[in-house]
């Protein structure tokens, strides 16, 4: 009875911790594809660029960070060298290379802030490389702002908290998952027959 139920409680354990860990993240992505006349609507800015400079995240920062040289506006303020952010530890950020021109359907509220000059941009948004100059919107094209790029403190502030956003939930797993397989062998060690 006593080596079942050490059994039982290894199985648990076991089980428990495979759930949590093929568990997602709260904060993973699922949106609805957009077309492009809806994230017109819903962004602050909407431009097409090309990637110049890439800050990829360090260890630990929650977002990359991407200088475009801009050629069109069609909505909001953009500088000709604009600033754009996008998530880098969850699956809705949208990773912008340096391969070909992109339109960009961009916020201002979530990573960044708005006031020092950059944008965010992500998977749900809208963004995507432009093929053929193919808009899904009707919009006058103006000129970006000539403006300088942002500096890389300026970028690097933007970064925020250092520490990973599931942090907390390893300590926490790790802690239940020692004191489950400390229960464990305790009753394996209880319920041993002495030799």
């Amino acid at each position: 009875m006593h080596r079942f139920l050490s059994l039982a409680v290894v199985f648990a354990a076991i089980t428990s911790a495979s759930v949590i860990i093929t568990a997602s993240p709260a904060g993973a992505c699922s949106c609805a594809q957009v077309d492009d006349a809806a994230a017109f609507e819903d962004a602050d800015a909407v431009f097409v660029g090309q990637v110049i400079r890439t800050h990829p995240a360090r260890d630990g920062e929650p977002v990359d960070v991407v200088i475009l040289q801009v050629s069109d506006v069609y909505k909001g303020d953009v500088d000709r060298l604009q600033g754009v952010a996008t998530s880098a530890d969850s699956d809705c950020g949208y990773r912008l290379d340096g391969d070909g021109i992109y339109l960009v359907f961009a916020t201002g509220d979530d990573l960044v802030d708005l006031e020092d000059g950059f944008y965010e941009t992500s998977r749900c948004s809208g963004t995507r490389l432009l093929v053929d100059d193919d808009l899904g919107f009707e919009a006058v094209v103006y000129a970006p702002n000539e403006a300088g790029p942002p500096s890389t403190a300026d970028i690097r502030a933007q970064l925020g908290d250092p520490r990973s956003s599931l942090f907390p939930e390893v300590v926490i797993f790790g802690g239940v998952l020692a004191f489950i397989l400390g229960l464990a062998a305790w009753f394996s060690r209880k319920n041993r027959p002495a030799i």
